[in-house]
Formats: structure tokens, C-alpha cells, sequence
């Protein structure tokens, strides 16, 4: 379980419609909008250390994806491109 309140989101709220998911006691945050621009991102927070660091980018950029992490691996499904 993750606290809201303890959680620094700054980062990932200037990015909306990102898909979320938790997995391994990370948050991923995959594509959404900055601005006027798609994301082709995948970010993780680390609660321990309270920050964000780049995973790796993705083929294509996308928004509002369905994003669940399961096995050691994150699926994502139903973007918009």
C-alpha cells in the first residue's frame, strides 16, 4: 500500500493520462501528455528514495493506457496512439 501523502507525484502529474501500475514495490508510469505531446516513456518510483528514474522508452508514444504489472513484467493494453 502506498500513501498518497508521502508520495512526491509532481513529476508524473505534469504528465496526465499516463497508465499506472505497481510491481517489484515500484510505481510505473507509462506514456500520457506533456503539454500538447504523447509520451513514449516509461518512468518508476522508487518510494525507499521518494524519485523517478527513466526505465526506457517505448516504439511508439501513447496515452491513456491500461497498465498492470504481474510476474516481473508490466502489460500494456488499450492506448490511444
Amino acid at each position: 500500500m502506498y500513501y498518497i501523502d508521502h508520495i512526491n507525484f509532481c513529476d508524473v502529474f505534469s504528465q496526465f493520462s499516463a497508465g499506472l501500475a505497481s510491481l517489484d514495490g515500484f510505481i510505473y508510469a507509462v506514456g500520457g501528455w506533456e503539454s500538447q505531446y504523447r509520451l513514449d516513456s516509461v518512468e518508476r518510483y522508487d518510494p525507499s528514495t521518494n524519485s523517478w528514474e527513466f526505465v526506457q522508452k517505448l516504439k511508439i508514444a501513447v496515452t491513456s493506457a491500461a497498465v498492470i504489472g504481474h510476474d516481473k513484467m508490466l502489460y500494456v493494453a488499450g492506448m490511444m496512439i
